[in-house]
């Protein structure tokens, strides 16, 4: 139901039911960019860590179209976007293009209304509609907004093929790089599988998990019963929109590596990866990344992104960052 209202735009309260009907609808224009705010995604993220806060889950729409959605919840009179920042490393509003301004006036006036005065927004790209247009437009709004950088992510255009992309990189990565493949294939025969259909997923991520937990300790601290939990929810709930992708590496039919990753909007996304000890010596954990990489030129995605940090590893593999920042607006 409304809950708020204006002449010319409308401010009405979501679920996360309503927001995967949106998302399914083709006739809505609104721009999905940032995958960790999909319906799916926020499902399997809030029941496994949602237990402590509101949702606050709001669409605009303006004449009775949906230009914006604020995927958020709330704690005492602070907002903070649905998720978190150590799991979703990248956040943002959903907005159609050309209608930022009336839809964060819009956002505004509903949060005062609600006794919202902080809105804390974590893991905001450079590129976001938080940086390119809420920044600008706080002050009229009567807000104050600050930015604090935060991180970075690694992100590498692709080439048409294998061959340049070699060719982007160092001579010294370059011969590096076939010099392991080299050295992997007179070692062994390795034989590379890509899950993603819901019955090879299953099996797969039972083999990620473990690799996952032997990798270090502080590795096996991250993967809780909860996080495993949420692992396996949303790999299930990625699959089903045709996202999830599970690169494996066996090695003499053994599981030597492991990476996930997302296809999202013509861009892979290298969320995690974990190794099995074993095989550390023949590089394993760097090659099923290049593994993905190659497969992504060969799929012919446009884009291929390291995500959050900057590891030496995705600067050699032709990473270049992009800023991720911290923001906060003050509303009253």
């Amino acid at each position: 139901m409304p809950s708020s209202l204006h002449p010319t735009y409308t401010v009405t309260e979501e679920s996360l039911t309503s927001l995967a009907d949106l998302w399914s609808d083709p006739s809505q224009r609104l721009d999905w960019d940032c995958l960790f705010v999909l319906p799916a995604w926020l499902n399997a993220w809030w029941r496994c860590f949602g237990k402590e806060m509101t949702p606050f889950l709001r669409s605009v729409r303006k004449r009775n179209a949906v230009i914006g959605i604020a995927p958020l919840m709330i704690r005492g009179q602070t907002a903070f976007f649905m998720g978190d920042a150590a799991i979703c490393d990248y956040l943002d509003f959903v907005v159609t293009p050309g209608q930022e301004a009336t839809f964060f006036t819009a956002l505004v006036r509903d949060l005062r209304g609600q006794g919202i005065v902080h809105l804390v927004l974590d893991a905001v790209r450079a590129d976001s509609a938080v940086i390119r247009v809420l920044a600008d437009m706080a002050a009229q709004l009567g807000c104050r907004f600050f930015a604090d950088p935060q991180d970075v992510a690694m992100v590498v255009d692709l080439p048409k093929t294998w061959d340049a992309y070699l060719q982007h990189l160092s001579g010294k990565e370059r011969h590096e790089i076939r010099r392991k493949f080299r050295r992997l294939r007179e070692a062994a025969a390795p034989e590379l599988r890509i899950a993603e259909k819901p019955v090879e997923v299953a099996k797969a991520m039972d083999t990620f998990v473990r690799l996952f937990k032997k990798n270090r300790p502080d590795k096996a601290a991250f993967m809780t019963a909860d996080m495993s939990t949420f692992f396996q929810m949303m790999a299930e709930a990625l699959i089903e929109i045709d996202i999830f992708k599970l690169f494996t590496v066996d090695i003499e039919s053994e599981p030597a590596a492991a990476v996930i990753c997302f296809d999202y909007r013509s861009c892979r996304y290298l969320y995690n990866n974990a190794y099995n000890e074993l095989f550390a010596a023949l590089s394993v954990g760097l090659l099923s990344k290049v593994f993905s990489i190659r497969d992504a030129i060969e799929s012919g995605l446009r884009t291929y992104d390291f995500l959050k940090g900057d590891e030496a590893y995705k600067q050699r593999l032709g990473g270049r960052p992009l800023p991720l920042y911290r923001c906060r607006v003050e509303l009253n």
